[in-house]
């Protein structure tokens, strides 16, 4: 069976199990903004969402199909929606977002096992980043800017600014300010120790 078949026959059984997710979404202020984050999943990910045009049914399906962006949601809804819709659908374990860290529109999580966002951190728009990353704390937490990339399991950790149009190679660990329209690579691993 292909995907499209399994959409069509599974969704309305999931558009009723999430309807709650769903209703808090229509009434929510932030409407525009997880349409925005929606519409970036469905042009990167082109293959669940063909010929679907409707942010609402773009929504359903990332819902659906993408642990990472129903966790994504829930974070986007906050407050107590936060802690009722975790307790509800169980906490996912592909993604860790605290609830204090502010990610501009457009963000966007890959294959999110592992990635960790820590709370003080403060993310521009069209955000998008890899499974096993971190974004922690060291005496502050980063200031990201806009489009950055953050590649599998690279850490940015302590009170640095990441400017915009930056790519973070994947195992890369920046504890330095990185400027505008850069790409990071590295640590290169290195003998500390022989036995003989």
């Amino acid at each position: 069976m292909n995907g499209n078949l399994f959409l069509k026959f599974s969704l309305p059984f999931f558009t009723l199990f999430y309807f709650p997710l769903l209703v808090c979404y229509l009434l929510s202020k932030k409407r525009e903004i997880i349409n925005t984050d929606v519409n970036r999943w469905a042009k990167h990910q082109p293959f669940y969402y063909r010929g679907v045009k409707n942010s609402f049914v773009r929504l359903i399906i990332a819902i659906i199909l993408k642990p990472e962006f129903r966790k994504q949601l829930i974070w986007r809804l906050g407050g107590y929606k936060y802690i009722i819709f975790n307790f509800l659908y169980g906490k996912s374990n592909t993604l860790y977002i605290e609830r204090s860290t502010v990610i501009g529109q457009g963000f966007m999580v890959i294959h999110g096992n592992g990635t960790v966002i820590g709370g003080g951190s403060i993310i521009g728009n069209n955000f998008t980043i890899y499974q096993n990353a971190a974004i922690g704390y060291n005496n502050g937490f980063p200031t990201i800017g806009n489009n950055v990339f953050i590649g599998a399991g690279a850490v940015v950790i302590g009170k640095i600014r990441i400017g915009n149009n930056v790519k973070i190679g994947a195992g890369a660990v920046v504890i330095e300010d990185v400027p505008d329209n850069c790409t990071v690579v590295g640590p290169k691993a290195k003998v500390i120790l022989r036995e003989l």
